[in-house]
């Protein structure tokens, strides 16, 4: 875990992305949250690419869970 006073590295290299991001729209003011949005898809994205791919058991486990938490919220009228 990183230290209160530094960055982790993923969070460097949202911010870097986020930069970036801003630089190539020409600087715009007020679109702050939304270059940090982007930047967190991409620096996800790449992470993903290099990962390696997960077992599919693994996936279907995760997906069934989340849809019946879903349904659970649904049925409770949350």
């Amino acid at each position: 875990m990183a230290d209160q006073g530094t960055l982790s590295d993923r969070t460097f290299e949202i911010r870097e992305a986020a930069y970036l991001i801003w630089q190539s729209e020409g600087c715009p003011e007020g679109y702050d949250v939304d270059h940090w949005l982007r930047a967190e898809c991409e620096v996800a994205l790449q992470g993903a690419t290099a990962a390696p791919a997960p077992d599919a058991e693994d996936v279907s486990a995760s997906v069934l869970k989340l849809t019946a938490k879903v349904n659970a919220k649904r049925r409770a009228g949350g």
